[in-house]
């Protein structure tokens, strides 16, 4: 369940920097606008790792978590300095090379690994 939840909250704020940056390319949001909230979603993916660290899961969960979550953290800090520099060209492959995610699907692939 924790588990779940964990890789909830990072799937969660990758698909909101993916909205907010096709938003941005699309020149639908103000930069500011996108620029603050992929600064946010980083927060909160640096605080879920923290919280991943201190829980009581098993340490290959853990692991696997971690990695997730800093994978997460790496494209949407391209993503925001893409917004910062107005790079809608590198914005755009970024969101198009990313496929989706969904937890649920994640998390079954996990479970028959």
């Amino acid at each position: 369940e924790r588990i779940e939840e964990h890789e909830r909250v990072r799937v969660a704020w990758e698909e909101t920097a993916r909205f907010v940056g096709a938003e941005w390319i699309g020149r639908a949001i103000p930069d500011a606008y996108a620029a603050r909230t992929l600064e946010r979603a980083n927060e909160e993916l640096r605080a879920e790792s923290e919280k991943v660290r201190k829980d009581d899961v098993p340490a290959e969960a853990r692991a696997r978590l971690g990695a997730a979550l800093g994978g997460t953290r790496a494209r949407i800090d391209t993503l925001e300095h893409a917004v910062r520099t107005n790079d809608r060209g590198a914005a755009t492959r970024l969101i198009r090379d990313v496929p989706r995610v969904n937890a649920d699907s994640l998390l079954r692939q996990a479970a028959l690994q």
